[in-house]
């Protein structure tokens, strides 16, 4: 009985621990690109930053200009249960059809000590324009 409340303790102490959460990156005034295909090809901790890259197809019909964003979500691991926070990069490279890029996005945050998460993961990711 004493280890089932210690337990019970336990799991209603981390239930309740906050978790910082960083506010997403993109502005609500933005246009979404359709027809991308994205690859996460890598994921590092470097001087304090969670890093993703991986890359970026059009596959639609229509070339896709530039400037234009990618934003991808980090989260603590992969049961996308702990969201650390977002971060945007620029692309000034235009896609044609069927085309690829890559792209490097790069998270830190004053509230979240990213060398606790080496096994992040990012989801999310979305290609858009801003709106002039």
């Amino acid at each position: 009985m004493k280890w089932g409340f210690v337990a019970l303790l336990v799991l209603v102490a981390v239930a309740c621990s906050p978790e910082p959460v960083e506010p997403t990156v993109e502005p609500p005034d933005t246009s979404t690109i359709t027809d991308v295909v994205f690859a996460v090809t890598s994921q590092d901790t470097a001087e304090g930053q969670l890093i993703a890259m991986g890359t970026v197809r059009n596959t639609g019909s229509v070339p896709i200009a530039v400037p234009w964003f990618v934003s991808a979500d980090f989260y603590a691991d992969n049961t996308y249960l702990i969201r650390l926070g977002g971060n945007a990069t620029q692309i000034l490279t235009p896609l044609e059809q069927n085309q690829t890029t890559f792209w490097t996005i790069e998270f830190s945050s004053p509230n979240v000590d990213v060398r606790n998460y080496p096994t992040f993961y990012v989801t999310n990711l979305r290609a858009y324009y801003p709106t002039p």
